[in-house]
Order: structure tokens, then C-alpha cells, then sequence
């Protein structure tokens, strides 16, 4: 016994799958989804995870922000930030604001060595490492 389909009801039945599907699938599910599709991906390809060493264009940029934030200038705002936070602090009678003038006091100063250490770690160092160390994690390896 065949049935005869015609193409509206192939179609109709096609939608109806499709809006069952869609009622199914939540936004936090879709982020979710994509999350781990970038996860997984990450896991494939471990050298795009490294580094980039590249941008000489703007390495006399970054060695000014870092001269004028460890250099004079920059020691001269990270105590002036920590005297308005002293200042303010004994205004409103908390040692609070005091604290967060000397949090962003020192966290100027100090944030070029934390973006380098950051964004400047590569692995020049991985032929020194033993065979069994030069794996990571998911257990794929470097080489």
C-alpha cells in the first residue's frame, strides 16, 4: 500500500517538526550549545591558543603607555590617586576608600607588567620541558 505525498503536505508536516523543534530549544541552550562548540574547538586546534608575538607597529605605543604609567608621571597619579582616597577616607570616616585609592594606585602602576605577562606568554621554553610534560590537558600533543 503506497501513499501518495504531495508537496504541501511535506511541507506542512516539514513546518510542524520545525516549530516543535524551536518551542524545544531554550536562548540559554543555544549559548550553551555554543560555548561548548567554542570549547570543543579550542580543544582541536591547541596552537591557535598560543600567544601572537607579531605587532611591532605598535610596540613604540605601548612603550610609551608603559613609560608614562611606571615612569614619572605615572608614580606622580598612583600617589595622587592614593592621597584623594586617603583624603576622601577621612572625610567620610572609612579606611574603604583609602583602600581602593591604594588598590588603584598600585594597580596602575603595576598593570603593564600584568598585561605583559598576560598577553606575552608564549612557549620558548617547551624544548626544555620533558616529553611527558608536552601534553596538554586533553591529551593532545604539542608536536
Amino acid at each position: 500500500m503506497t501513499k501518495n505525498f504531495q508537496l504541501v503536505d511535506v511541507v506542512s508536516a516539514l513546518k510542524a517538526k520545525a516549530n516543535q523543534v524551536r518551542r524545544t530549544v531554550t536562548p540559554r541552550g543555544l549559548a550553551t550549545l555554543g560555548v561548548m562548540g567554542a570549547m570543543g574547538a579550542m580543544m582541536v586546534v591547541p596552537e591557535a591558543a598560543m600567544a601572537g608575538t607579531g605587532g611591532a607597529e605598535f610596540e613604540d605605543v605601548w612603550q610609551t603607555l608603559v613609560d608614562w604609567t611606571q615612569g614619572t608621571l605615572g608614580r606622580i597619579i598612583a600617589i595622587g590617586i592614593i592621597l584623594v582616597g586617603a583624603c576622601v577616607g577621612v572625610v567620610r570616616q572609612s579606611l574603604m576608600t583609602f583602600a581602593v585609592g591604594l588598590a588603584m594606585g598600585m594597580g596602575l602602576y603595576n598593570a603593564p607588567t600584568v598585561v605583559e605577562s598576560i598577553m606575552g606568554s608564549t612557549l620558548s621554553h617547551i624544548a626544555a620541558m620533558p616529553a611527558t610534560m608536552q601534553f596538554i590537558s586533553n591529551g593532545l600533543s604539542l608536536f
